[in-house]
């Protein structure tokens, strides 16, 4: 399974992203009046427990979001939008070229341009982005993170609406891990994920701006189940 899994890494990291913004946007002059009322920046952990009470808190949550990777010379390779939809240990995940359906207890990923569906037993120990987004978030704030322990988050502003953000900087504990780095952008007055930028081995960078995060009524499980509808037709290949 994790064979399988691997192949499709790379379609779901685009998958939780957003609008390509260069690292360097984020950064502020240290003379900038908001900067010096914020200078005493708070620990990075502190910043990453509260955004997993601010995911905690919302019991079922819609994220819609922008994706774009850019290339190592800066050249835009790819952009698209999609939405995640999250509740306990479900989950669905939508965009042009996969679908990633998750009940709890099946996963069902749903490739759309070779029409083949393949479907798994649900982890819900797995914290992987692949696997369980949210849950990837949450791992942040764990000891169980595959992220050394960072240290301050720097207050920045988001360049695409210019809202106030704790940037933090992630590095992999692992050498051998498929990304060279990680910068999460959280709220500063709500704490949720703002931004995500994710750089790969190969130096492509991969930048998901998340549009919105709605609180919603819990959803019966059979919203994130694969639709039977979408059957026919499809290559099903069941490993449960």
């Amino acid at each position: 399974m994790r064979t399988l899994l691997g192949k499709f890494r790379l379609i779901m990291v685009l998958l939780s992203a957003f609008l390509v913004v260069p690292y360097n946007s984020f950064s502020m002059g240290a003379g900038s009046d908001q900067y010096s009322a914020l200078r005493d920046n708070p620990n990075a952990p502190d910043v990453l427990a509260k955004m997993a009470e601010a995911l905690k808190g919302i019991e079922a949550m819609d994220l819609l979001f922008e994706m774009t990777v850019t290339d190592q010379n800066g050249s835009v390779v790819g952009n698209f939008e999609g939405e995640v939809q999250s509740q306990g240990y479900a989950f669905k995940l939508l965009n042009p070229e996969l679908e990633v359906y998750c009940d709890g207890v099946s996963k069902w990923i749903y490739n759309v341009a070779s029409a083949e569906l393949t479907i798994f037993p649900n982890d819900t120990t797995q914290a992987d982005l692949v696997e369980n987004p949210v849950g990837f978030l949450l791992s942040l704030n764990s000891g169980n993170s595959d992220f050394r322990k960072p240290g301050k988050a720097q207050y920045n502003k988001n360049p695409l609406d210019g809202r106030a953000v704790w940037s933090i900087e992630l590095t992999p504990k692992s050498r051998y891990a498929p990304y060279k780095g990680l910068t999460i952008c959280v709220d500063a007055s709500d704490y949720l994920p703002s931004v995500l930028m994710y750089k790969s081995a190969d130096d492509n960078t991969y930048t998901i701006n998340i549009k919105s995060v709605r609180k919603l009524p819990l959803w019966p499980l059979s919203n994130f189940r694969f639709p039977e509808k979408m059957l026919p037709g499809l290559t099903v290949t069941d490993l449960r």
